[in-house]
């Protein structure tokens, strides 16, 4: 059976494919990524999530023990996008009508808890509501959280205060816009919808990866 989900690796410098990885048939639609360094990369499914080990996941030989952790996602908690930041997770729950809300889960919670009855609301350490129909989040250097929104026509892009969620900052940005994740640079990377084959009927077309100086925002 066809995975439904796929990890790639890509060249920063040279945007060019470097390796690949087939998630598990549990997962069905990975809406975040998120690093928590040394080999550790976490992958938010809607409703389960993955703790993933990098150096066997893109070793032929080793990539079907890279799954490390395979956790159930409780509602409320969905895993429509995810985000890392001082020893703990942020998973974000997506809403198209309705504020949805992002989810503070430390990383030794996670390590403590079973895979079944799995992760619920009572886990989390904080939770902040965010704006509707946000689709990714990252942390900066200085510890601000990062947002993103987006439908088939419009993007946006919101500095977060991460301990009250006061909006801080809001700019426009290319539609279909989702994934965020800042570089050793600085440098905000995101992924967009709008550029595939999918959605080749929206009105806007972007690439699919691309990178955002957030300094040069205005």
């Amino acid at each position: 059976m066809q995975p439904r989900c796929r990890l790639f690796r890509i060249n920063r410098q040279t945007l060019a494919l470097s390796g690949r990885f087939d998630m598990p048939l549990a997962c069905a639609h990975a809406g975040g990524l998120a690093y928590a360094g040394g080999k550790r990369l976490f992958v938010s499914d809607t409703g389960r999530l993955f703790e993933i080990d990098l150096e066997r996941a893109f070793d032929a030989t080793h990539a079907g023990d890279a799954v490390v952790r395979s956790l159930a996602l409780r509602f409320p908690l969905r895993g429509s996008f995810l985000a890392y930041s001082d020893g703990a997770l942020w998973i974000g729950v997506y809403k198209a009508s309705q504020p949805g809300r992002i989810y503070r889960l430390p990383l030794d919670v996670i390590e403590t808890t079973p895979e079944r009855p799995g992760l619920g609301e009572e886990h989390a350490s904080a939770s902040l509501e965010v704006a509707l129909k946000s689709q990714g989040a990252s942390f900066d250097r200085d510890g601000f959280l990062w947002l993103s929104q987006s439908d088939s026509q419009t993007g946006a892009l919101q500095k977060i205060d991460p301990k009250t969620g006061a909006v801080l900052a809001s700019y426009a940005a290319v539609a279909g816009i989702e994934d965020l994740g800042f570089d050793a640079e600085g440098l905000l990377w995101s992924v967009s919808e709008s550029g595939t084959i999918r959605w080749h009927n929206w009105p806007a077309y972007y690439p699919i990866l691309f990178s955002i100086d957030t300094k040069a925002l205005r």
